[in-house]
C-alpha cells in the first residue's frame, strides 16, 4: 500500500513538474496550479500507478500521453506544441534516470529499479526531477530547447513526418500489448483506452489545422483582394473630395436670392454626407500603401454597413515610411492578427448596446502600437481568450485569436496586449522598430 502511495505522490509531482517546465520553456506567465492541471495530474497518475502495478510495457507511452493531455486541456496550447514539448521533456528525463542509474549503483551501490522500496522509490525520483530542473537551469540548454520547440512546431514537413511516425509506433505497441495481454479484461482496458486517446489526438490534430488552414488562407487571400481594393478606394476618396469641393464652389456663385438652387445643392452636399461617408480614409494617410490600408478600409466599410460606429486615429508620427520596416517585412502575419482583431471587434460590437469600435496606431520609441477597442455585452474571459476553439461567438469559432498566439510566438518583432479599459476591450499589437532575430 505505502508503495503505491509513493508512486501516486510521484505521480502528480511528476505531471506538475511537466507543466511548469512547459511554461518555462514557452515563456508563458500562466499559473501552473490551476483545477484543470492538479485534478488531470491526479487522474493519470491514479493510471500509471495501475501500469506499474500491473508491470506493463507501455508505461513510457502512459506518461507521454497523460502528459500531452494535461498540457493540451490545462494551458492556452496546441495539440501539436503540446506534443513536441513532452518529447522534449521525455528525452531530457531519460538523460536524468541514465545518469542516476549509473552513477548512483556504481559510486554509491544504490539501486533505484527495485520498485518495491519505498524510500528507494522517493530518493531515486527525486533525484531525477532535480537533476531535470539542473539542467534547464543552464540557460544555454533551455534557449536550446526552446528553439527546438519552436522549430519542430513551425516545419511543417517534420511536425507531419514526426508526428506520423509517433502515431504509428504508438499505436504499434498498445495493439501488440493487447495482444498480449489479452486474458486481463482491467489491462485491456487501459490499453484500449490509450489506443482510443491515440486516435482521438490525431482527429484533433487534423480537425484544427483544417480549421486554422481555412482561416489563414481566407487572410491571406483577403489581403491579395485588398491589395487592389486599396488603390480604387483611394481614388474615390480623392473623387468625393473634389466633388463636394465643385459643389461648394457651385454654390458660392449662385445668387442668395435663388434659395430652391441653394437648396439643391445644400441637398446633394447633405446626402453625399450620409451615402457612405469616407472621410475617416484621410485618417489613414499615414499608413503606407501595400495593402494594410487596403484592408482597414476594407474592415471599417463592413462596420458601417452593420451601423457600428468606428473612430479612427492614426499618428502623425507614422507617416514616414522607415517607421514602417518591419511591418513591410511580416505584412503577412501582421495582416492575419489586424483581420482576427477587427473581426473579433466587430462581432462583439454587434452584440453591445452601444456599438463603438476604435482604431488607433502611435508611434512608441520605434514600435508602432495598434490598439483595437470595442464595446462588448458580457464578460470576457481573458485567460481563456487565446485557447483553439474557445469563442464567446458559438461552435466552430474561436480559431482566430489561437492563430494570433502561434504567429506571435514564432515571431520576436510582435507581441500583444489585452486589457478591458471602461467599456471597452482592448487588443493592442505592439510591431517592434528594432527587428530581432528569432
Amino acid at each position: 500500500m505505502s508503495v503505491s502511495i509513493s508512486w501516486f505522490v510521484i505521480g502528480i509531482i511528476n505531471n506538475l513538474l511537466y507543466c511548469y517546465l512547459f511554461l518555462k520553456l514557452s515563456n508563458s506567465n500562466e499559473k501552473m496550479f490551476n483545477i484543470k492541471s492538479v485534478f488531470l495530474s491526479a487522474l493519470f497518475s491514479l493510471i500509471n500507478c495501475y501500469v506499474i502495478s500491473e508491470g506493463l510495457m507501455i508505461r513510457p507511452i502512459v506518461i507521454n500521453t497523460c502528459c500531452m493531455l494535461i498540457l493540451y486541456l490545462s494551458y492556452k496550447t496546441s495539440l501539436l506544441r503540446a506534443t513536441m514539448a513532452v518529447l522534449m521533456l521525455s528525452f531530457t528525463f531519460s538523460i536524468s534516470e541514465i545518469i542516476v542509474g549509473v552513477v548512483f549503483p556504481f559510486f554509491f551501490h544504490i539501486n533505484f529499479v527495485d520498485n518495491t522500496n519505498v524510500i528507494g522509490i522517493i530518493f531515486g525520483n527525486s533525484v531525477c526531477m532535480g537533476l531535470v530542473i539542473l539542467l534547464l537551469v543552464n540557460r544555454k540548454l533551455r534557449d536550446f530547447l526552446r528553439g527546438t520547440l519552436r522549430w519542430s512546431t513551425d516545419n511543417k514537413a517534420f511536425k507531419n513526418i514526426s508526428l506520423s511516425m509517433l502515431v504509428i509506433i504508438t499505436l504499434s505497441v498498445l495493439l501488440k500489448q493487447s495482444v498480449l495481454n489479452w486474458y486481463s479484461i482491467s489491462n485491456l482496458m487501459i490499453i484500449n483506452m490509450f489506443v482510443i486517446c491515440i486516435l482521438i489526438f490525431v482527429a484533433l490534430y487534423f480537425k484544427e489545422n483544417s480549421d486554422r488552414n481555412k482561416l489563414i488562407h481566407q487572410y491571406d487571400k483577403l489581403l491579395g483582394h485588398v491589395q487592389a481594393y486599396e488603390k480604387l478606394i483611394i481614388e474615390k476618396s480623392k473623387d468625393q473630395h473634389e466633388y463636394k469641393n465643385q459643389l461648394i464652389m457651385l454654390r458660392g456663385f449662385i445668387n442668395k436670392n435663388n434659395k430652391k438652387a441653394i437648396e439643391y445643392v445644400d441637398q446633394l452636399l447633405d446626402i453625399s454626407k450620409k451615402d457612405i461617408n469616407y472621410n475617416w480614409l484621410t485618417k489613414l494617410n499615414n499608413i503606407p500603401s501595400g495593402g494594410l490600408k487596403g484592408l482597414i478600409y476594407y474592415k471599417v466599410s463592413q462596420m458601417q454597413e452593420k451601423n457600428i460606429e468606428v473612430y479612427i486615429d492614426i499618428s502623425n508620427n507614422l507617416e514616414k515610411k522607415e517607421n514602417w520596416v518591419t511591418c513591410d517585412k511580416y505584412l503577412r502575419d501582421i495582416s492575419r492578427v489586424i483581420g482576427v482583431y477587427i473581426d473579433n471587434a466587430i462581432e462583439a460590437a454587434i452584440h453591445a448596446n452601444k456599438k463603438y469600435v476604435i482604431i488607433e496606431a502611435e508611434l512608441v520609441d520605434k514600435d508602432i502600437v495598434f490598439s483595437f477597442s470595442n464595446t462588448y455585452s458580457g464578460s470576457v474571459d481573458i485567460s481563456n481568450i487565446d485557447s483553439a476553439g474557445f469563442s464567446t461567438k458559438g461552435k466552430g469559432k474561436g480559431y482566430g485569436l489561437s492563430l494570433v498566439k502561434d504567429i506571435i510566438n514564432k515571431n520576436d518583432n510582435l507581441e500583444q496586449q489585452r486589457e478591458i479599459n471602461g467599456i471597452y476591450f482592448v487588443q493592442k499589437l505592439i510591431i517592434k522598430g528594432n527587428e530581432k532575430n528569432g
